[in-house]
């Protein structure tokens, strides 16, 4: 949706989503967005990042099926031997195929469409268990952007001190837009899902990334 209300400023410009990790050399997926086309239905509303390049070539770790959730993988000549002077870091990272290929697990989950594109659903380590249930967080940040707009969200997992764990939603935003999520969750999503608290954060805090530092929005609750 917001590439949608962004493409209107560009009418004439080509758009396409890359994708890749710096592992890979930046960037290794294609996908050539279309004006007009409908968020893809199991995408949870992200652009899917296409298919490999020339030279590279992509898998899912324990792939059974299309439909099957795993770890993307990636082979091919822009992947990087390991890392420099880290061999523990480099043999949890990287792998071997059966025909001899290097693979390097890129943490990331994704699947496969019928047509051939992959979908980038989240990150392996964003998956939690809550209750026993297999928890992904980026699914409550999908239904908690739909009701809040263009609204930056963080879903993450705290501890208590009898060791059980909890979920907690923070929402960038000057207004308290508590009211009405909670009962739009609910209706989305099942019980173990529904985060313990819901907490609105003037501004997020980044790390020297840039990107939004979890740790540090999750460290005071």
């Amino acid at each position: 949706e917001t590439l949608s209300d962004w493409a209107k400023c560009v009418p004439y410009a080509k758009i396409e989503n890359l994708y890749g990790p710096t592992e890979a050399t930046i960037f290794c997926l294609r996908y050539e967005w279309e004006r007009g086309a409908l968020p893809h239905p199991q995408g949870k509303g992200i652009v899917p990042i296409g298919r490999p390049m020339e030279g590279m070539d992509a898998f899912k770790l324990n792939e059974n099926s299309l439909d099957e959730e795993g770890e993307l993988c990636l082979t091919g000549e822009q992947v990087t031997p390991g890392y420099w002077n880290n061999p523990s870091k480099t043999t949890e990272a990287f792998g071997t195929t059966k025909d001899g290929k290097k693979y390097y697990r890129t943490g990331d989950l994704c699947k496969i469409d019928q047509a051939g594109d992959f979908l980038y659903l989240g990150r392996i380590d964003n998956q939690v268990k809550i209750d026993g249930h297999r928890v992904e967080l980026e699914e409550i940040e999908f239904h908690t952007r739909a009701f809040c707009g263009d609204k930056q969200v963080i879903a993450a997992v705290n501890t208590s001190d009898a060791g059980s764990h909890f979920i907690l939603l923070f929402i960038e935003s000057e207004t308290d837009l508590r009211e009405g999520l909670r009962e739009h969750l609910k209706k989305r999503l099942p019980g173990y899902m529904i985060p313990k608290e819901i907490i609105t954060v003037s501004l997020f805090p980044l790390n020297s990334n840039g990107k939004t530092d979890r740790k540090a929005l999750t460290k005071q609750y």
